[in-house]
């Protein structure tokens, strides 16, 4: 009875994600409720039914900050809350709600428009890696692809 809980449970995850990430559905991915631009980055807001831990990367590799997010507040590593994540131009950042769902995301904040570039990833045991990418402008614009590689 547990391994068939278990296989329900992984065919809702992916049902849920499909259904929350893929951007067909003419919705940000990556648990993005908007971004807005900010003096020298973008402001992310997150959705409010996500539980995720995020990490920051100024220099390409090395993790300068860590912060969770829960139902929209972000805190960082000393309990500061938030209702957004500001990330400045050029920098990357990761999220992750579960062990096998995941996204990068990359800032561009020198134009007119603010941009930030989401790929989601999930990789559920079993099954092929799922991958989606999805450029989302501040002023509302998205651009998404959708492909079988990261």
């Amino acid at each position: 009875m547990r391994i068939r809980s278990i296989a329900v449970a992984c065919l809702l995850v992916t049902v849920c994600w499909a259904v929350t990430a893929v951007p067909s559905l003419a919705a940000p991915i990556c648990w993005i409720d908007r971004i807005a631009k900010a003096n020298g980055g973008i402001d992310v807001y997150f959705i409010k039914n996500a539980v995720l831990n995020i990490s920051v990367m100024e220099n390409p590799g090395v993790t300068s900050a860590r912060y969770t997010a829960h139902n929209g507040v972000v805190r960082d590593e000393g309990g500061r809350e938030q209702d957004r994540l500001f990330v400045k131009d050029g920098v990357e950042f990761s999220a992750f709600q579960l062990a096998h769902d995941s996204c990068t995301y990359k800032v561009s904040a020198s134009g007119e428009v603010g941009k930030v570039t989401a790929k989601a990833a999930l990789h559920l045991h079993g099954l092929p890696p799922a991958f989606a990418t999805q450029t989302i402008g501040t002023d509302g614009t998205e651009t998404e692809a959708v492909s079988p590689k990261p």
